[in-house]
C-alpha cells in the first residue's frame, strides 16, 4: 500500500490573510487523497485539522482536535487567545 504524503513547513507563515485563505484552501482541496502534515505556529492555519499534536520544547505534550485541545490543554488554549489578539 502506497501512502502519498504532502508536508507544508511554515506555509503561511510570512503571508498576509488573503494570500493564507488561499493556501488554506488549496490544503482543503487536497484533504482525502493525501496524508497531509502540516507544521505551524499560526493555529489559523491548522485549526481545521482532523488532529493537531501541540509541542513544547521539542516534545509533544498533547493531542486532539480544536475542540478538544481547548477543552483539556491549558498551553494550546493559551496559544490560541494569543492568536486571537492579533
Amino acid at each position: 500500500m502506497k501512502i502519498e504524503i504532502i508536508l507544508f513547513d511554515e506555509a503561511t507563515s510570512a503571508l498576509d490573510n488573503e494570500t493564507q485563505s488561499k493556501i488554506q484552501e488549496a490544503i482543503n482541496n487536497l484533504k482525502g487523497k493525501y496524508t497531509i502534515l502540516i507544521v505551524a505556529h499560526r493555529l489559523s492555519t491548522v485549526i481545521d485539522s482532523d488532529k493537531i499534536f501541540v509541542v513544547d520544547d521539542g516534545k509533544i505534550i498533547d493531542s486532539g482536535s480544536h475542540k478538544e485541545l481547548l477543552k483539556k490543554c491549558e498551553y494550546y488554549r493559551n496559544l490560541y487567545n494569543k492568536d486571537l489578539e492579533k
